[in-house]
């Protein structure tokens, strides 16, 4: 009789720590709408206007007197806005880019913003994002389509990119 009891109290025992420890945890799904930006440790609700969104990463000085790593963004839509006002391809390594973004450290102050920079996408506790649009796109040279075809992308893709970085959070 003791040792019935035993063998349930031991089966018990190893069923409930076997029930514990085998469980798969659960994966950490990503929504097929977010988009992270690993490099500045955020990550935003994409809307549809930037699906495709891309990044190239560079190093740069910034306005601090310090190095910010810098994403260059790039879309579909501005790769083919870029080819339709050129009549030629964007280079993989350099999509047509839209916008910029960078990290810097601390509060956002328009006293102390560089002549360029204006208020931040998103102010974290101890870090802001900064965006910029390139200043160099070019009227079109192809005249079969509208001369700021390239300008006009840019700036709906960077009013869409604003827009999402309303809901940007850390990334965990």
């Amino acid at each position: 009789m003791i040792v019935l009891i035993l063998a349930v109290i031991s089966f018990g025992g190893y069923y409930v720590w076997h029930a514990q420890h085998s469980k798969t945890p659960p994966l950490a799904t990503k929504k097929d709408n977010e988009f992270v930006f690993k490099e500045l440790g955020v990550k935003i609700t994409l809307p549809d206007a930037l699906k495709g969104l891309s990044y190239k990463v560079e190093s740069r000085k910034n306005n601090q007197g310090g190095t910010s790593t810098v994403l260059y963004l790039g879309s579909p839509s501005m790769s083919d806005a870029v080819e339709q006002c050129y009549n030629q391809k964007v280079d993989s390594n350099s999509p047509g880019n839209f916008g910029a973004i960078d990290k810097l450290d601390g509060q956002y102050s328009p006293n102390t913003a560089g002549p360029t920079e204006g208020p931040p996408l998103k102010q974290f506790d101890n870090f802001y994002i900064e965006g910029s649009q390139p200043n160099g796109i070019t009227t079109c040279t192809n005249p079969k389509v509208d001369a700021g075809l390239a300008q006009h992308e840019a700036g709906k893709l960077f009013t869409e990119l604003t827009e999402a970085f309303k809901t940007a959070t850390l990334v965990q």
